[in-house]
C-alpha cells in the first residue's frame, strides 16, 4: 500500500502492529507508529475493531483490480483458474503481514463477517466462482458439480495452507506446494472424458428436495403440489408421474432421508471399497458437527483461525482425527483407485478448508434465518472430494 494520506498511514502501521501482536496491540502504539495522535484514528475509526477490519478492506481494495489485470488476456478457464491461485497464494506469501491479520485477526472475529469489508473478501471469492461458471459453460470443467461448493473448497485449501504455515505447522507454503495443490484441483472439477453417471429418478429427487424445503418453510398443510411443481420447474401432472399425491412425496421425503442415514451408519462398519469410505467418512464428519452448531462455532472461530490453537494440546488430537484419511487414502493407492500423485496432506487441507468454509457459511446463514440444504451441499462436498482423489479417467466413478 501506499501511503498518501493521514488515513492510509494510519491503516499501514495497523496492519503491521496488529500481524505481530493481534489483539494485544493498542490504538496508541498504532498512533504511534503512524506518526499521528489516538485522536485522529477515533476519526476515521469506531474503535479498534473497526480499524482491523478498514485495514484488511484496504488493501483487498487495492489488491482486486491488480489480480484482473493480471488475469487480463488469458482465455481458457483452466490457465485462468491456475493463474489466479498462482496469484493469490503468492501474494500471501509477499504479504504475510497482510495473510496473517487478515487469517488470524478477522477471520476469528464473528463481526468481520457482518462488517463493510466483508463485501469485498466476497467480491473476490465471486471472481474465482465466474471462472469455474465459465469453465462449465465451455465445458471444460464438469457441468456435475457444484460452482459454489468447487470454490469454497479451493479457496479453504489456500485459507488452510497458509494457516498451517504461517502457524509454522507446516514447512511448505502455498506456493511450493502449487503443482499439489493444481494436481488436486483439476481431477475435482475437470470434464470427465466418460461423464458422470445421471442418476436414476432425477426429477423424483428434484421434487422431493422441492418439497422438503417448502414444507420446511411453509409447513405441510400450507404447501400445495402446485407450489412443489413450480419450485422444482415441472408441470404440476408431471408430479403425478411420480407420486400419488401431496402426502405421498412428504413420506417419500421421509423414507429417503432415513434409508440415507441407515445406509451411512452401515457402511461405517461394513465399507472396505476405498472411494465409498472416503465418501461415508465425509458424511460422518460433516453431519456429526451440524449436529453440534455450538461447538463448531467455538472450533472455527476459535480454533481454526486462532494462531495459538496450533500450539496447544487440541491441535494433535484434532491431526489424528483426520489421520483416518491417510488411511483411507492409502488403501486406495495401493488398490489403484486413488491416483498415486495425490499429496495426502493437501488433500487433508483441503478438507479442513471447506468444512471451515462450509460451517461459517452455514452458521452466519442460521442467524439471518436464511434456509440452506445441508444435506445437498454435503453431497455436493463428497462428490468434489472423492473427485478430487481419483485416478485420471475415472471420475464416471464418483
Amino acid at each position: 500500500m501506499v501511503v498518501n494520506s493521514t488515513k492510509e498511514q494510519i491503516l499501514n502501521a495497523a496492519v503491521e502492529i496488529m500481524a505481530r501482536k493481534g489483539s494485544e496491540s493498542s490504538v496508541a502504539e498504532i498512533a504511534a507508529a503512524a506518526g499521528v495522535n489516538v485522536s485522529h484514528i477515533y476519526h476515521y475509526f469506531k474503535n479498534k475493531e473497526d480499524l482491523l477490519f478498514h485495514t484488511a478492506a484496504a488493501y483487498m481494495r487495492d489488491r482486486i483490480p491488480r489480480f484482473k489485470a493480471r488475469l487480463q488476456g488469458i482465455r481458457e478457464p483452466l490457465s485462468l483458474l491456475t493463474k489466479l491461485i498462482w496469484e493469490q497464494s503468492l501474494y500471501h506469501e509477499q504479504n504475510p503481514n497482510y495473510a496473517k491479520f487478515t487469517l488470524f485477526e478477522c477471520r476469528s472475529r464473528k463481526n468481520f463477517f457482518r462488517h463493510e469489508a466483508f463485501a469485498l473478501f466476497l467480491e473476490w471469492g465471486q471472481t474465482m466462482k465466474e471462472i469455474i461458471v465459465e469453465g462449465q459453460r465451455r465445458e471444460v470443467f464438469s457441468d456435475k458439480i457444484s460452482a459454489t461448493v468447487a470454490r469454497d473448497a479451493i479457496q479453504g485449501l489456500l485459507d488452510i495452507e497458509n494457516i498451517l504455515f504461517f502457524s509454522g505447522k507446516q514447512p511448505e507454503s502455498p506456493t511450493t506446494d502449487f503443482d499439489g495443490i493444481i494436481d488436486l484441483v483439476i481431477p475435482m472439477i475437470e470434464q470427465s472424458a466418460q461423464p458422470l453417471a445421471e442418476e436414476s429418478g432425477r426429477k423424483r429427487e428434484v421434487i422431493i428436495a422441492t418439497a422438503e424445503k417448502l414444507f420446511a418453510e411453509r409447513g405441510f398443510a400450507r404447501s400445495t403440489t402446485l407450489e412443489i411443481a413450480k419450485g422444482a420447474g415441472l408441470a404440476e401432472r408431471t408430479l403425478y408421474e411420480y407420486f400419488d399425491n401431496k402426502e405421498d412425496i412428504l413420506f417419500s421425503a421421509l423414507q429417503q432421508r432415513f434409508q440415507g442415514y441407515l445406509h451411512t451408519v452401515k457402511e461405517l462398519f461394513e465399507i472396505t471399497q476405498p472411494l465409498q469410505r472416503l465418501r461415508t467418512v465425509i458424511h460422518f464428519y460433516f453431519t456429526i458437527y451440524l449436529n453440534q452448531p455450538s461447538f463448531v462455532k467455538t472450533f472455527i472461530l476459535d480454533g481454526v483461525f486462532n494462531p495459538h490453537f496450533y500450539q496447544s494440546k487440541a491441535y494433535p488430537e484434532l491431526e489424528s482425527l483426520l489421520g483416518v484419511i491417510d488411511g483411507i487414502l492409502d488403501q486406495g493407492k495401493s488398490e489403484g483407485s486413488i491416483s498415486p500423485r495425490l499429496n495426502n496432506r493437501l488433500f487433508k487441507n483441503m478438507f479442513l478448508g471447506i468444512f471451515s468454509h462450509s460451517m461459517l457459511r452455514w452458521y452466519f446463514a442460521s442467524e439471518r434465518n436464511t434456509q440452506l440444504d445441508m444435506a445437498a451441499w454435503i453431497k455436493e462436498v463428497a462428490v468434489l472430494l472423492t473427485r478430487a482423489a481419483l485416478r485420471s479417467g475415472q471420475v464416471n466413478q464418483s
